[in-house]
């Protein structure tokens, strides 16, 4: 006795009331809802699982009993659900034909529903003949229609491949006796014929009906491809299946028959693992036949026309007998499919909690300071290696600017012909060759200067486009975090020209200050005059002053050559010692400026961190809140995931003891 029975025998309530009871079918249904309300089920996974749900709801208030008829092309399967109906609807031909699942439903008057792949509305041929006629003209132009009538219509869109692959579904009323009582026939396509859009519509059918009667001819008993067909998608419902032997007429002599049937009886045993296979013997021709009258019926072919009259009470006997059981097996059925499905992706949800945790864990965002030091580091490195070079350029130029004018100088001092000639360079000569030659220098510091503000301004850029690249992962890493609130690129973008403004304004600071300069290199008129033509400050021209007067009196010295050679000696210190203070006043102005560089660089690059750093901080936050919720929810999906396992078995075990029960 199975625990079904046991509830049975200790209830007073109906046995369909107790089967449900047993089958636990509200608990599952409350368990499976109360899943989908996790905040880790997404609303298209909710939908998805809330359609199955309304599938289970609506199979337990369907009153109807699908009943779906399988065999193979040319068995008889059209002729049998013919005298079902009492009623030559269906064409039987050598031809494929049943290219579509038909459902049969009663109605007190015939009449057809087709639901186009392409149209949302399904068309009913007593309301919409003219447009279904004008489909079947358009879907297979070539066809010749003599009789549009309501027959010929439900033969075009059953069996025409150019009709039914635009069609969804083809549902028949008929007014039948043997659909009265809430029974729906689906015939289904042959399951051997070589199309496989046949094979899924079967498939489908049939894991969508609660009881199947399996069709096989007298003539292939229990063929090895219908073995096969019955082995696969059938497998799960061979023990709610009836076995009807057709064309039974086709055998004259009676212990022909029953050995016929004793070897199907024993094949569905041995090759389908049946216990008791359910099989009846008939002649559904005989019926249709007798109905129609216009063929004389041998009197010892009658006998199938009432044999197929007790098996058909038989039949729907057994049928009604089983329903309750059929739909609790099929609510089964489906609650199994639900909770595989839900097993896959909750497995699929473990898989990509664990995935997402181990790239929060990778993704540490790089330490602050350390990131801080190394750009600093490296942008004092480009702007040092910049003086370097300046540096040298800066010493040849003053060592070019010293010998060349120097040997000027000399060259005009020693070819002078005559004192009167020296007096005239002295006077007037010399000091416009020191400053056209200050100027020139003067001139190139400027471009130095600019080459080390163009230099400035390619380090800070180079930091820029180091941090957005950082900054463009960190926002990467965002899109996986959900954190909405990053801020955008130009958001914390530092305006350059606020930046390097300093450099710009050194090179007035430089101008005004270059008045001093030249005052500290050179203490005499002479000298202030050659440094007037440096800036834009109007000097006195005035030339003599205390270091001519100072070396003055050699001009008049008594020999010509020696006074050339006194004056230089005299004079040749005094340059170098003017280009010495030169070099090094430039240099000094040099590297306070680079220094003054190097401190914006810092300023710049401390300026970005503080704002990375403050998002840096808000995504650390979230990425620690969002590693809790992993861990949160994988515990959740975890548990969930054993109830599941165990309410599988359950539910497994439950579809194994209904193959025994019978009601």
């Amino acid at each position: 006795m199975n625990n079904y029975e046991k509830h049975l025998s200790s209830s007073s309530l109906s046995k369909s009331d107790v089967l449900e009871a047993w089958a636990d079918v509200d608990d599952h249904i409350d368990f499976l809802s109360n899943i989908l309300h996790r905040p880790n089920i997404q609303d298209e996974t909710k939908a998805e699982f809330e359609s199955e749900f309304a599938k289970i709801r609506l199979r337990r208030t369907d009153p109807n009993l699908y009943l779906a008829v399988v065999g193979e092309f040319s068995s008889g399967k059209s002729t049998f659900i013919n005298a079902l109906l009492r009623d030559d609807l269906l064409k039987t031909q050598p031809l494929v034909t049943t290219g579509v699942a038909t459902y049969i439903r009663y109605k007190d008057s015939l009449d057809i529903s087709v639901d186009f792949k392409k149209q949302k509305k399904n068309l009913l041929y007593s309301k919409d003949k003219n447009q279904l006629w004008s489909k079947i003209e358009t879907l297979a132009p070539k066809l010749y229609v003599i009789n549009q009538d309501v027959r010929q219509f439900l033969y075009l869109a059953t069996s025409n491949e150019d009709v039914t692959q635009e069609i969804v579904k083809v549902t028949i009323f008929h007014p039948a006796n043997f659909l009265s009582n809430n029974i729906v026939i689906i015939d289904t396509p042959g399951s051997n014929v070589e199309n496989e859009s046949h094979h899924e519509i079967t498939k489908k059918v049939i894991s969508q009906s609660d009881a199947a009667v399996i069709v096989i001819p007298s003539d292939r008993p229990v063929s090895s491809s219908l073995v096969n067909f019955l082995s696969g998608p059938l497998r799960p419902f061979l023990h709610r299946c009836l076995f009807i032997v057709t064309k039974m007429d086709m055998i004259r002599k009676p212990n022909e028959q029953e050995r016929l049937l004793n070897i199907i009886q024993t094949r569905l045993a041995d090759f389908l693992e049946i216990e008791k296979p359910i099989v009846y013997a008939s002649a559904p021709q005989i019926v249709i036949d007798v109905l129609e009258g216009e063929e004389v019926v041998p009197p010892k072919k009658l006998k199938w026309q009432g044999e197929f009259e007790e098996m058909e009470i038989a039949f729907w006997e057994h049928l009604q007998r089983q329903r309750v059981v059929s739909v609790t097996e099929h609510v089964l059925r489906l609650l199994n499919q639900v909770y595989k499905k839900l097993d896959i992706h909750l497995n699929y949800q473990i898989t990509m909690f664990g995935e997402h945790q181990q790239e929060i864990e990778q993704e540490t965002i790089r330490d602050l300071p350390s990131f801080t030091l190394e750009q600093i580091t490296k942008g004092r490195q480009k702007i040092d290696n910049t003086m370097v070079n300046v540096r040298t350029s800066m010493i040849d130029s003053v060592y070019w600017h010293k010998n060349t004018t120097k040997d000027k100088i000399n060259q005009m001092i020693f070819e002078a012909g005559s004192s009167a000639e020296l007096k005239q360079i002295v006077a007037e000569q010399i000091e416009p060759i020191l400053m056209t030659d200050t100027k020139d220098f003067y001139t190139e510091l400027q471009e130095v200067i600019k080459t080390i503000n163009n230099r400035g301004r390619k380090v800070v850029k180079d930091f820029d486009k180091r941090f957005m690249k950082e900054y463009k992962r960190l926002k990467s890493l965002n899109k996986r975090l959900d954190y909405t609130e990053l801020p955008s690129e130009s958001e914390i973008n530092i305006d350059l020209s606020d930046t390097l403004a300093p450099l710009d304004k050194f090179q007035k600071v430089f101008e005004k200050q270059s008045n001093l300069f030249w005052k500290r290199v050179f203490k005499t008129g002479f000298w202030l005059g050659v440094v007037a033509a440096l800036t834009p400050i109007t000097w006195p021209v005035a030339v003599g002053g205390a270091i001519l007067a100072g070396i003055g009196h050699l001009v008049f010295a008594p020999s010509l050559d020696d006074r050339k050679s006194k004056f230089w000696e005299e004079l040749e210190p005094k340059l170098n010692e003017h280009f010495n203070v030169l070099e090094n006043e430039s240099l000094d102005i040099l590297s306070e400026h680079i220094a003054t560089l190097q401190e914006l660089l810092e300023q710049h690059i401390n300026t970005y961190m503080d704002k990375y750093k403050k998002v840096v901080q808000h995504m650390q936050l979230e990425q620690d809140k969002e590693a809790r919720q992993l861990q949160y929810l994988r515990r959740y999906v975890q548990s969930d995931l054993e109830e599941i396992t165990r309410r599988r078995k359950v539910v497994q075990h439950k579809q194994e003891q209904m193959i025994n029960i019978t009601i």
